[in-house]
């Protein structure tokens, strides 16, 4: 991808925002060498849309300044649109209430930098206020993004991804966090693979000092040939909602370990093959919540990050593996 053909990319996969709040949506237009078109299919002030825009805005080099009405409340509003020209590296645009008790503010920022097609970052900054944020809705999000695709192999390569989001939820502060990472290297065909993998996904009541949900997946891999030494490792944790069902029991190795709503719920997998040793399995299951040793499972044949443990609700049914 060209620099010059990233600030389209970076506008199509901007959200939208929820109805409930403002009806309106970033990304309704184009910027192609810094003119700026919100009269495209499905812009802002393309025929039926919904809003009637100024026959006159205000434009320049990568800039469009214009005012902007919902024709069903006929609800008036600021649009405002910021392009590089340049770089085609970043991208503003924010939305001003006129004429309102709670007035408010939308905006969102892009950056983005390709350098190769198969190198680049990309950070999105979204705030909104007053009425264009409703409760339930997040007033802050912040994305960012790194990546790197090396060689002539696709899955030989880095990401790095991160966002928050802040709202207010139910009267409560809530904060989201996701943030993720992937190393890996499949040039080798069969004779030099690894994979190393890192994802933490939670959500936090920032007002009461609960958490809502958390979940951590960790696994690597190498392979070093046909014959010779591979291995693979996983650990996974899951708390609050991420945990389903909310109580229940997990089997192992003919023991079982309980676990109800609140607990924190973990596993750990190992397998490996060594060139002329053979193969050896390791499988934990613990409620990190109490003060008993989690069940521990081994054998001679590699288990290849495969669990192996079953699991019921509280009523005995039986239930997906919640790690999955």
């Amino acid at each position: 991808m060209k620099k010059s053909s990233l600030i389209t990319a970076l506008i199509a996969a901007v959200p939208t925002l929820a109805s409930a709040a403002a009806p309106i949506a970033f990304g309704g237009f184009t910027s192609v060498g810094g003119v700026i078109d919100n009269t495209v299919a499905g812009g802002l002030c393309a025929a039926g849309s919904g809003f009637e825009c100024s026959s006159a805005p205000i434009t320049d080099t990568g800039f469009m300044q214009q005012q902007v009405t919902e024709t069903a409340t006929g609800k008036t509003y600021f649009q405002t649109i910021i392009a590089d020209p340049a770089s085609g590296g970043f991208a503003s645009e924010g939305f001003t209430t006129t004429g309102s008790v709670n007035g408010g503010l939308a905006a969102k920022q892009s950056i983005g930098d390709v350098a190769t097609g198969t190198t680049g970052m990309a950070s999105d900054t979204t705030l909104m206020t007053g009425e264009f944020q409703a409760m339930g809705e997040k007033k802050a999000i912040i994305t960012q993004s790194v990546w790197n695709e090396g060689g002539t192999n696709a899955a030989s390569d880095f990401q790095a991804d991160f966002s928050v989001a802040m709202g207010m939820v139910s009267g409560a502060m809530q904060m989201d966090l996701t943030l993720t990472q992937k190393l890996g290297d499949a040039t080798g065909n069969g004779t030099g693979q690894f994979s190393d993998n890192f994802a933490l996904v939670q959500s936090m009541d920032e007002t009461n000092g609960i958490m809502l949900n958390k979940k951590i997946d960790i696994d690597s891999a190498i392979n070093l040939g046909t014959g010779l030494t591979d291995a693979t490792f996983a650990f996974n944790s899951r708390e609050g909602t991420s945990l389903a069902p909310a109580a229940g029991t997990g089997t192992l190795g003919g023991a079982t370990v309980a676990w109800v709503d609140g607990d924190i719920m973990t596993q750990v997998l190992i397998g490996q093959t060594v060139a002329g040793a053979g193969d050896f399995g390791f499988e934990n299951l613990d409620n990190a919540s109490d003060a008993v040793m989690g069940l521990t499972y081994t054998s001679l044949a590699t288990q290849g990050g495969t669990a192996t443990a079953t699991f019921v609700d509280d009523l005995n049914a039986a239930v997906a593996d919640p790690f999955l």
